[in-house]
């Protein structure tokens, strides 16, 4: 039997906030904890667990690999512990006890940064696994009692303040940036240590690179409320959610908060780019920060996907540089972050090729892709590509794997080539260009006869090497037609 809190306990939280701040505090937490349920047995209870469903709902399926733990319901990885479907029906009990309309409630009143910080892990914790009853609740909250306008007008207002954080603690110009970039090239063509100057989130010369991870400045309280704030945007949209997606766009209401642009308006003032310094991202982005940059692309990326095509072209056609942003964090290396966290800059521009991706999902026209290739150049692309497969041999055993990122850039390069002709070229393997050049000539010169085609084409000695990169992401993506009836028409659909 689930264990629910007395529903007085909830209604009466919200006259805490203003006389009993740590009692309110600790409701909110308890809460939480109410909605974190894991499994209390070990990896010998997980084998029994898998019999046992193996013997009584998968009777027909041959014991196997631990791999196939997923196919019979029970997840792996750092999911494993987390008891899903218990969590969503306490999720769905403390929505019908009133936690949906507490949390709504408080993020509108409260003027306490902590009670709001506990508000908004709570909504986060309610929203957890994509659970669309709570996303109905919200919805139903903001649309019946005329709240969404106060309530958008809070979330608004501190994207607002942390934008304003964010230019007022820049205090690298773009002269200094300039020099630094200059030192960081001085470094990697392996200047004398002794006249090296160390960069920000770079440990003195001669000091071990593991205790150089400090971050360059923490970031103020305006500024780290975000992560859960954007967090907490991204589950309302989960599931593909249209209702939502659009709502979080436009309200209806006498005034309109849209936090669609204004979360792009965010990336792009966190990246630096205000300063005008687009082509040094690495002087903006360390490791204090990267968490929520990463987030952020977590966040713009669902609220296209589905697609929702209103908010594709609200991104794509906004006035800011968060496109060139998102496009520079897949070409640029972030240094020096790179150096020392190469895990987390390889999970950025993974984030940043998917949203590109969900910007072009299921468009029939080149308008947005137009736009992404505006100042994107087709070779820059390929090249990063590569580099990302060879890379794989340097971070083996990692949280994230090198060949998937550029797999998945790849992908990304294959949807941008139907609209550019040298990026498709590009993307041809070596061997297969090579092939339809000789293919080329031998018909230009009416060489049809077999042994003088041959002879063509042995006529340069075989070498073996490695596999291509692009042969290989070649051979390991296919692409299906998806038909879509809601618009009458078909997408390609790349798969790795």
């Amino acid at each position: 039997e689930l264990c629910s809190p007395p529903p007085r306990l909830i209604q009466h939280t919200k006259t805490l906030m203003t006389s009993e701040e740590k009692l309110c505090i600790k409701v909110l937490r308890t809460l939480q904890e109410m909605l974190i349920r894991k499994y209390d047995f070990d990896e010998k209870g997980i084998t029994l667990r898998k019999v046992l469903m193996q013997n009584y709902l998968f009777n027909n399926k041959k014991p196997g690999s631990k791999g196939e733990l997923v196919e019979l319901g029970v997840a792996v990885g750092p999911e494993a512990e987390i008891d899903w479907a218990t969590v969503a029906a306490v999720q769905c009990r403390l929505d019908r006890e009133g936690a949906t309309k507490l949390v709504t409630d408080l993020i509108m009143s409260t003027k306490n940064d902590k009670i709001f910080f506990e508000s908004m892990q709570l909504a986060i914790c309610l929203l957890e696994g994509g659970n669309t009853e709570i996303q109905n609740s919200f919805y139903k909250l903001m649309m019946g009692d005329n709240k969404s306008e106060k309530f958008f007008k809070v979330l608004h207002d501190r994207m607002r303040g942390a934008q304003q954080d964010i230019k007022a603690t820049v205090s690298v110009n773009v002269g200094e940036m300039s020099n630094r970039a200059q030192d960081s090239k001085e470094l990697d063509q392996g200047v004398s240590p002794q006249f090296a100057v160390p960069l920000p989130g770079q440990p003195p010369p001669g000091q071990p690179p593991h205790e150089q991870l400090e971050p360059e400045a923490e970031m103020g309280p305006a500024v780290m409320i975000m992560k859960p704030i954007m967090r907490f945007l991204q589950l309302l949209c989960e599931n593909h959610n249209q209702d939502l997606q659009n709502f979080l766009r436009c309200q209806n209401n006498k005034t309109n908060y849209n936090l669609v642009c204004e979360t792009l308006q965010f990336l792009d003032i966190m990246c630096g780019s205000t300063t005008g310094g687009l082509g040094l991202l690495g002087l903006y982005i360390n490791e204090g920060n990267v968490g929520l940059i990463t987030q952020t692309l977590e966040t713009l990326t669902e609220y296209c996907q589905g697609p929702c095509q209103e908010n594709q072209t609200c991104i794509v056609t906004h006035e800011s540089n968060g496109i060139d942003i998102i496009t520079a964090l897949i070409l640029n290396d972030i240094s020096p972050l790179c150096r020392y966290r190469m895990e987390m800059v390889l999970q950025l521009k993974d984030n940043a090729s998917k949203l590109l991706l969900a910007l072009m999902e299921s468009r029939h026209d080149n308008e947005n892709a137009e736009r992404i290739l505006f100042n994107l150049r087709p070779q820059e692309l390929i090249e990063v590509i590569k580099k990302a497969y060879h890379q794989e041999k340097d971070c083996e055993g990692g949280e994230v794997s090198p060949r998937e990122v550029g797999h998945n850039i790849y992908i990304l390069a294959l949807q941008l080539a139907r609209h550019n002709k040298v990026l498709l070229h590009l993307l041809k393997p070596p061997k297969r260009t090579q092939e339809e050049g000789e293919e080329g000539i031998s018909s230009m010169l009416n060489l049809n006869n077999r042994p003088l085609s041959q002879m063509l084409k042995s006529s340069v000695p075989a070498e073996t090497e490695a596999e291509d990169p692009l042969e290989y992401y070649e051979k390991h993506t296919a692409q299906i037609e998806v038909p879509d009836w809601r618009r009458h028409g078909a997408g390609v659909l790349s798969l790795a």
